[in-house]
């Protein structure tokens, strides 16, 4: 699972919070993955499934920088994302177990999706 984090500028890491430069405090990407990968978990779990592996990526490179970042393996920063990538350059079948995770994820995808109320816009005559 990957919380990809289009982030341009400068960052700091405080105090397990992050920072934009100009000091303002900023949504946590691992806040965010946490809470996101413990729903995908629960789904899984639902499905009968139970590995999943959070990681949060900051893929702009040069245009990102990541001050005092935490030293852990759910950050991948724009540094270390062509060796990241590179270990997958293989091509490996899927196993039985993950082709069956996949059959049953297609199933739960909705065709259409419903209406997203953040795009409706009120237009008001005096």
């Amino acid at each position: 699972m990957y919380e990809i984090k289009n982030y341009i500028g400068e960052y700091y890491d405080q105090d397990e919070k992050l920072y934009h430069i100009s000091e303002k405090e900023v949504d946590d990407p691992l806040i965010q993955l946490k809470r996101s990968s413990s729903l995908l978990r629960q789904l899984f779990h639902q499905l009968g499934f139970t590995t999943i592996v959070p990681t949060a990526v900051f893929p702009n490179p040069p245009e990102f920088t990541l001050f005092h970042a935490p030293r852990t393996d759910k950050i991948i920063l724009p540094s270390q994302l062509g060796q990241y990538i590179r270990q997958f350059n293989q091509t490996i079948p899927l196993s039985p177990s993950l082709q069956q995770l996949s059959d049953k994820l297609h199933s739960l995808n909705k065709k259409h999706p419903p209406l997203n109320k953040h795009f409706l816009i009120t237009i008001t005559m005096n």
